[in-house]
């Protein structure tokens, strides 16, 4: 239905869709202006929440960033120690291995003079020999005074050793189990041995436990106090010649004042490295007062026991054997704890960060986010404010222009138009000679060329169309006549024979199609039966099947021996091939039936096989027919031999031929009428009171209720002989 609004001339039409469109403009700059605030307070909401999420996620990032970076720092220092503890082994080994070789092999070395233990200042890297109690009471033996001298060149080698530990102090020394002690120090020391020497150093506890060991094993005493008061931790090895114990090599290490370089703040100000034992006890620690200083815990308290509960769950966590980091709190302050193994020699070490001084890098990085933030929302108020201002000034410069562009537009619009609408009124009047004479270089300049160009060529369509048309009907005539000349062919007079009862039927498709059927008598008891089907369509195919249905019947009229049905499939087939350029083919069935005995010699040319209903009972079993050889079809292959082969009807059985147009038959979805189907079919409906017209008539309702409103693309045709005794 018309809205009157829009009714009326074009310059009306015109004017009404302008102002439309300049409504429409107005409407979608609104909505344009609401969709901008919208956006602007979408932007601004979802970058302030931006802003705060990513500050969230860098504080974390910072914080997981550091504490992975406590637990390397904690596993490298860890490393590092153990790298100097098990180099402290190694060199106990060697020393112990030097021993045993000079004792074993002393025509090698020369007897060496070591300086006796000063009284005063003991000098770094010196070998001083001391002499139990006993030997300074009893006197030394000639046997240990040789074995002084020869043990005197292991100075050198220790010398060298402890050269080599600058970061930590340690005190390297030789305890014969004659009495003496060959004594060399990493560090100088003012009078810090003096008891020493009033000391037999065999009573040492790591003495007696190097004793009980094999060669090159290594024990670790306890922590215990030396003369000075220090913290110290003995190794020990046993010294073997030809393995008699003759004493034991030991290294003294201080606790106090080694691995500088592992006590090194490499995270912050704030950091505490420290190392315990297996029994929780602490080693050193690079606090100087607190719960972690040495002070603190001179005693030797079990930190799993500490009063902190904090502190003992998180030494007890350290002491599982695994790399880690957890929180603690130490002298009222909340750490983070970064922990490692050493497995040699079971310890463990430590390294903390003071929790405020690790967040306080990811506070600052998240403050400046959240400025940042800010300074974009404030940013996005001004750029949005301007934008709403532009647009507005735009929107009325637009609308102004608009309304006067539209109404010079309509003016310029009309005039051609009026003149290519008067135009076109002439040449529909049938004045196919006019021509549209427009010049306005645009759009209506290139309709009228166009319709100018559409005059030339109706005039030319027209003729052409006549021409057409006479041979569209022309064809049409010869098609329809090749259809009736294909119909009149077959036989439509059905035989009435006592022996035999028989019908065919064949429904053409829209296109002359090449099937075909035939049946006739050769005499009084032999009757032939025959059903084809061409390849193509149209007018070839047509012909090519009269070709095939004279060839056939006159080469079966002519044979006399009805029991060899092959030779005339073979001779039809060198017949339809001599001058078959096209290569066209014919797939028959041909059979003789014998009615006084009810035996049907058939051969068959690539044609599909029938289907024979058996009466067993009341209502015949219907099946397919079988052979071994599947044959060529007729009229392509020369000097090929098709086969014979013989089937026996009782009375009451009958035979159902067909093309393929009946299996192939399709519906609407593109299925196929199919071969089992056609044989359910027969079943149900192929009934021993039927005759063959009926059971015909039956088979072909049902591919028509199947095939509704579907065309049919190919012909369809069927044969049934029953033979009745």
């Amino acid at each position: 239905m018309k809205i009157k609004f829009f009714s009326g001339s074009i310059k009306h039409k015109l004017r009404v869709h302008i102002a439309f469109m300049v409504i429409l403009f107005i409407g979608i700059s609104v909505l344009a202006a609401l969709s901008l605030y919208d956006i602007r307070k979408g932007v601004l909401e979802h970058g302030q929440a931006m802003g705060d999420s990513t500050a969230q996620f860098t504080e974390q990032f910072i914080i997981d960033r550091t504490t992975k970076v406590l637990e390397y720092d904690a596993y490298e220092k860890s490393r590092i120690l153990e790298r100097e503890l098990s180099q402290l082994n190694v060199d106990l080994t060697i020393l112990s291995d030097v021993i045993s070789l000079i004792l074993e092999h002393p025509e090698n070395y020369k007897f060496r003079s070591i300086e006796p233990f000063p009284t005063g200042k003991v000098k770094e890297d010196t070998a001083y020999l001391i002499y139990s109690p006993e030997l300074r009471t009893k006197g030394v033996s000639p046997s240990a005074q040789n074995e002084i001298g020869l043990v005197g060149n292991l100075g050198d080698i220790m010398s060298i050793m402890s050269k080599r530990c600058e970061e930590i102090d340690i005190t390297c020394c030789f305890v014969s189990e004659k009495g003496y002690t060959l004594y060399i120090s990493s560090n100088d020391h003012n009078d810090s041995h003096k008891e020493d020497i009033n000391y037999d150093n065999r009573n040492r506890p790591w003495y007696k436990l190097a004793k009980e060991k094999k060669k090159d094993e290594t024990v670790a005493s306890d922590i215990y106090f030396d003369d000075a008061g220090n913290r110290v931790i003995s190794f020990a090895t046993p010294c073997y010649k030809n393995d008699e114990f003759v004493g034991v090599i030991g290294i003294v290490y201080k606790l106090e004042i080694s691995h500088s370089n592992i006590m090194k703040k490499t995270l912050g100000e704030g950091d505490i490295n420290f190392a315990i034992n297996n029994k929780g006890e602490l080693l050193f620690s690079s606090q100087n007062e607190g719960e972690l200083s040495l002070s603190y815990q001179k005693n030797g308290l079990d930190l799993r026991k500490s009063h902190n509960q904090s502190l003992s769950e998180a030494i007890k966590l350290m002491m599982t054997g695994k790399s880690g980091v957890t929180k603690v709190t130490v002298d009222n302050k909340e750490y983070y704890l970064g922990y490692a193994p050493l497995p040699t020699p079971d310890w463990y070490f430590a390294t903390l960060i003071n929790k405020e001084e690790m967040l306080e890098s990811a506070h600052v990085a998240k403050t400046e986010i959240l400025n940042q933030s800010d300074s974009f929302v404030s940013n996005m108020y001004t750029i949005f404010g301007e934008n709403i201002a532009i647009l507005t000034l735009l929107f009325i410069i637009i609308t102004v222009a608009s309304v006067f562009i539209s109404r010079r537009a309509a003016e310029q619009f009309l005039t051609p138009l009026a003149a290519l609408a008067n135009g076109v009124k002439e040449i529909a009047k049938g004045d196919l000679d006019k021509k549209l004479e427009i010049k306005t270089d645009d759009e209506l300049e290139y309709l009228a060329n166009c319709i100018n160009d559409m005059s030339t060529e109706l005039k030319t369509y027209m003729k052409n169309l006549s021409q057409a048309v006479a041979n569209e009907e022309r064809i049409s005539t010869e098609l329809e006549m090749a259809r009736d000349i294909q119909e009149g062919s077959l036989p439509h007079d059905f035989p009435k024979h006592d022996k035999v009862d028989l019908y065919a039927s064949m429904v053409a498709a829209k296109e002359v199609g090449g099937d075909f059927y035939d049946f006739y008598r050769l005499d009084e008891n032999h009757f032939v039966i025959t059903i084809a089907d061409v390849s193509g369509k149209g007018v070839p195919a047509a012909l090519f099947m009269m070709r095939s249905k004279t060839i056939l019947k006159n080469l079966t009229i002519m044979s006399q021996n009805y029991e060899d049905v092959a030779s005339i499939l073979n001779m039809t087939n060198e017949q339809l091939y001599e001058n078959n350029v096209e290569m066209m083919f014919v797939t028959i069935w041909l059979g003789i039936l014998d009615t006084r005995t009810g035996e049907l010699t058939y051969a068959n040319g690539g044609h599909n096989m029938p289907l024979i209903g058996k009466v067993e009972s009341s209502n015949p079993n219907w099946y397919y027919v079988t052979q071994e050889k599947v044959n060529h079809m007729v009229g392509i292959r020369p000097n090929y031999k098709f086969e014979t082969n013989k089937l026996t009807l009782n009375p009451g059985d009958m035979l159902f031929l067909y093309t393929d147009g009946v299996t192939e038959a399709m519906n609407e979805s593109g299925e196929l009428y199919s071969d089992e189907r056609l044989n359910d079919i027969l079943n149900q409906k192929g009934k021993d009171s039927l005759t063959a017209e009926e059971i015909l008539t039956a088979v072909g309702k049902d591919i028509e209720t199947f095939s509704a409103g579907a065309e049919q693309s190919d012909d369809i045709t069927m044969l049934g002989i029953k033979y009745l005794g």
